[in-house]
């Protein structure tokens, strides 16, 4: 166990965080308004702020999870 990696580690807590907090409330359907709320309040934020726009569409778009992305270039700040 302690020969794994950090991306190893960060997705297994991630596995366990979303199978405990995350899993709880999956099943309960978003009322349509509250989505509507979401949708409005992003593009606001996005029309508000050109960068934070150009980041959270690079991050839909990416061909990974974001996930995998911050697991995979875990210290490399260092």
């Amino acid at each position: 166990m302690l020969d794994i990696t950090q991306g190893e580690v960060i997705e297994k807590a991630l596995e366990q965080y979303e199978n405990r907090v995350v899993g709880h409330g999956a099943e309960r359907r978003v009322s349509r308004r509250v989505l509507q709320a979401i949708r409005e309040a992003s593009a606001r934020v996005r029309r508000s702020d050109p960068e934070w726009a150009r980041i959270s569409r690079r991050i839909e778009t990416s061909a990974i999870s974001l996930e995998e992305s911050i697991s995979e270039a875990w210290g490399r700040e260092l």
